[in-house]
């Protein structure tokens, strides 16, 4: 399956700008300390939130709840072999947040 890698900028709470098929999106990445999590959400490009605080974990498709007409049409994931995602594991290099286009309905 060919997949896009999205860096997670160096921060706790950061905005990144995507482009899928052509129209722009911001996702916000989040990382609480009280919980040891990572989460994501999607935006427009206006930074309107579409979907918040999704929490990222491994071995599911993250958005697979959320799939409307709205929404890029992608799935968002993290490959990884961890079980769960710590902190500083998409820094280190032991997980990569990424996105698969879904195909056409044709």
């Amino acid at each position: 399956m060919d997949y896009t890698i999205i860096e997670v900028p160096h921060l706790n709470d950061a905005f990144v700008r995507v482009v899928i098929r052509r129209k722009v999106w911001e996702l916000r990445f989040t990382y609480n300390n009280a919980t040891d999590c990572w989460k994501f959400g999607i935006y427009d490009s206006r930074r309107n939130p579409l979907v918040q605080d999704i929490k990222i974990v491994p071995g599911i498709p993250l958005n697979h709840a959320f799939c409307k007409d709205s929404f890029p049409h992608v799935f968002f994931g993290v490959i990884t072999k961890l079980d769960r995602i710590g902190y500083r594991d998409f820094w280190d290099g032991n997980a990569k947040f990424v996105f698969s286009e879904m195909p056409d309905e044709s």
